[in-house]
């Protein structure tokens, strides 16, 4: 059982990810934005973080970096969400010290091999 972290600031998505991991063994926390999911990081201890590219404050580019100069955090796999496709940009992502990523939309069973082959 894994202890999954997900920073989405939209709620129709952060319902529609509880949802796709609904009766899963993960538990799963999610914040709403870049600055609650690191303060959660710190204090939950999650075994990966997923999170959204574009959100107010802090974004997920800053969370990838962020999480990565943590002294306790920055082995934690992070997967990033975009709705991005321009393979440079997401070719950055995974530059900046993301583990990987999932272009929107994406249905519920790549989010599950994604978050498997992350954990793996």
């Amino acid at each position: 059982m894994a202890r999954i972290l997900f920073c989405e600031d939209n709620p129709t998505i952060r319902r529609l990810l509880s949802v796709a991991l609904r009766g899963s063994e993960h538990l799963i926390e999610v914040a709403p934005d870049g600055a609650a999911g690191l303060a959660l990081a710190e204090t939950w201890s999650p075994d990966l973080i997923v999170t959204d590219i574009s959100m107010p404050g802090m974004d997920g580019f800053q969370l990838v970096q962020a999480v990565r100069r943590h002294p306790r955090l920055g082995q934690v796999p992070v997967l990033v969400m975009s709705a991005t496709m321009e393979r440079d940009k997401l070719e950055s992502i995974v530059a900046s010290g993301a583990t990987g990523y999932l272009t929107k939309p994406f249905s519920p069973q790549s989010l599950r091999d994604a978050i498997e082959a992350a954990l793996n």
